[in-house]
């Protein structure tokens, strides 16, 4: 990797240059064989920045363009395969500070993002080893996105995409007579594109669908859930009263993190204006009789995307006692709805071949299946039913009616067709169109897979929550719409050697998946005597300043886990049970 920089500076302006150019091995499968391989990809990239400090008024600008491309021995055997998305990065900053009489100490700044180098459908989203356009770590940008200190915020925070991400970020603070600062930010964001799906009508889409994007440019976040929006509102006040420092937050969040779509296609048996037919009289008119293509023009499409909102109040309370000595008093109250949203909806009547032509499909007719094979059955024919029915002439009636009453009676022959030596009757059959038979169901192109004849339109439309508890009653799951989170914090310390802290956090649902057990250790037995200890997590976390550039970090107990997000890197913490950790952080 090498590069090169060139800025220019001219009073309150400056302007800069630079290229940067890295060379990567990078895995793929070899086309001829399908075996693993790797090949040199370059990537490059030329890059423009502008800043102003002006008064009351300062802005950043920077633009890069990339460009990823093949080494000369390696674009031959896999030029056909090769196909970077070759864009670019936008990111800009302005901020003005206001000085007339009213909002004096003002603030407002605003800032965009677009990165706009890859373009990842829904499915693919997080593929780095298939995508070579999302390992230019060397280049990562702002995040545009506010962090906060608050746990239940923090964990709402999306994985930033620096590579198909298109959003912008506005934030107003100011201080509110002498209660303190007030701020309200917004931020919004999105992927960069609006994904859908193509497929031929002369197959079942389910084996030939593909995803199609717009590669049109967008200057704005998409609202669109295939793009993955993200909002937030958050509002805050922080000041000081006497030695009391506070800081009360409202933050409103959504956001949809994954997306899935799925077709597949039938065909109507209906000559349609669109398709194509054999004329065999010549007459370019389709009649009856001629073979057509039927085309799969019957579309049912299923959407699935995961859903999250919530209502988050962090709270902070800090008192001074002085000589270095404090209390923290930390609460966070969360309201949050999560799950999965199903959307389904078929472009025409399901097709069904309607034997009776009541224009109706019809289900199987209903019987009592008394020896459970699944079949309806008949009653075993005696001699009498053959004999209805021409099998058994009337010559011959003497060797068949033995008692010679002219009917059946017992002892005399029947079709024995189970072998248990026993006339069995009929099983109750509803006959619903009188035939004296038990009727299949209607042959159906069963789309949905929902067992019955569907219409055209919407079919399917609801929610299924990520929560539920248990009926005390039947010991069985009972779905929750919401989840209820709280999160209390009391710590004292003396600045700056160390700080001791105790942490409750709890919820009022369990979250689908598997559950497990949980260990009670000393701490949480000692806390079972004032608190209920169901859906509870409990640590105790020591911190020492060892020196001015070195931090030693003691925990012991249960944490519950989650997202955890810094600097636009999101990773998953596996929840903590019953034990120590300990961490050693130093600055170099």
């Amino acid at each position: 990797m090498f590069g090169s920089d060139l800025e220019l500076f001219r009073g309150p302006v400056s302007i800069g240059f630079s290229f940067l150019q890295s060379r990567e091995n990078h895995p793929i499968n070899n086309p001829v064989n399908m075996m693993a391989d790797s090949i040199d990809v370059i990537h490059r990239v030329n890059g423009f920045r502008t800043s102003i400090e002006q008064g009351s008024f300062s802005s950043y600008i920077e633009f890069s363009d990339k460009n990823t491309l093949l080494t000369k021995s390696e674009s031959v055997q896999y030029k056909s395969i090769f196909k970077p998305y070759n864009g670019f990065s936008l990111f800009g900053n302005i901020n003005y500070y206001f000085t007339n009489k009213f909002l004096d100490g003002w603030s407002l700044t605003m800032e965009y993002k677009n990165y706009n180098t890859t373009k990842l459908n829904p499915s693919e989203k997080d593929n780095f080893v298939k995508n070579y356009d999302m390992n230019l770590i060397f280049t990562q940008p702002p995040t545009v996105m506010r962090e906060h200190s608050s746990v239940f915020l923090a964990r709402l925070i999306p994985q930033v995409n620096f590579s198909d991400e298109v959003g912008y970020q506005i934030s107003l603070v100011g201080p509110v007579k002498s209660i303190g600062y007030f701020t309200l930010n917004y931020q919004a964001a999105s992927r960069t594109n609006i994904w859908g799906k193509t497929f031929p009508d002369s197959v079942n889409a389910l084996l030939a669908t593909e995803w199609d994007g717009d590669s049109s440019v967008t200057l704005k976040p998409y609202l669109d859930k295939v793009a993955l929006p993200f909002n937030e509102l958050y509002i805050e006040m922080e000041g000081y009263v006497n030695n009391i420092r506070y800081q009360l937050g409202l933050g409103l969040t959504k956001k949809v993190p994954d997306y899935h779509v799925l077709y597949n296609s039938g065909q109507n048996n209906i000559w349609d204006a669109n398709e194509d037919f054999t004329d065999f009289n010549n007459n370019d008119t389709w009649d009856s009789g001629e073979s057509f293509s039927d085309k799969y023009s019957i579309i049912n499409e299923k959407i699935e995307n995961k859903y999250v909102s919530a209502i988050t109040l962090p709270t902070l309370l800090n008192y001074n006692i002085g000589n270095g000595w404090s209390i923290d008093l930390k609460y966070e109250f969360q309201r949050l709805k999560s799950g999965t949203e199903f959307f389904a909806t078929l472009s025409s009547d399901e097709f069904f071949e309607d034997f009776d032509g009541d224009g109706e499909w019809d289900t199987a007719e209903i019987f009592d299946d008394a020896d459970g094979d699944g079949i309806w059955d008949a009653a075993e024919e005696t001699w009498y039913d053959l004999w209805q029915s021409g099998l058994i002439p009337d010559d011959q009636l003497y060797y068949y009616d033995i008692d010679e009453d002219g009917l059946y009676s017992e002892g005399e022959y029947f079709t024995d067709a189970d072998g248990d030596n026993q006339w069995d009757a009929g099983e109750i059959l509803y006959d619903q169109d009188g035939d004296g038979i038990w009727d299949d169901a209607e042959n159906l192109d069963d789309l949905n897979n929902d067992g019955l004849w569907s219409e055209k339109g919407i079919y399917l439309d609801s929610t299924k929550s990520n929560f539920y508890v248990i009926n005390s009653k039947t010991g069985l799951p009972n779905s929750k719409e919401f989840q209820n989170n709280h999160l209390i914090s009391l710590g004292v310390g003396k600045s700056p050697y160390w700080s001791l802290s105790l942490t409750i956090e709890s919820t009022s649902t369990y979250e689908y998946g598997p559950q497990k057990k949980s260990v009670t250790n000393p701490l949480e037995s000692f806390m079972g005597n004032i608190i209920d200890l169901e859906n509870k997590w409990i640590a105790l976390e020591l911190m020492i300043n060892i020196n001015s550039n070195t931090r030693l970090d003691l925990m012991y107990g249960t944490q519950r886990g989650g997202i955890i997000c810094s600097n636009g890197i999101c990773r998953y913490v596996e929840p903590f049970d019953d034990g120590f950790k300990l961490a050693l952080s130093t600055v170099f």
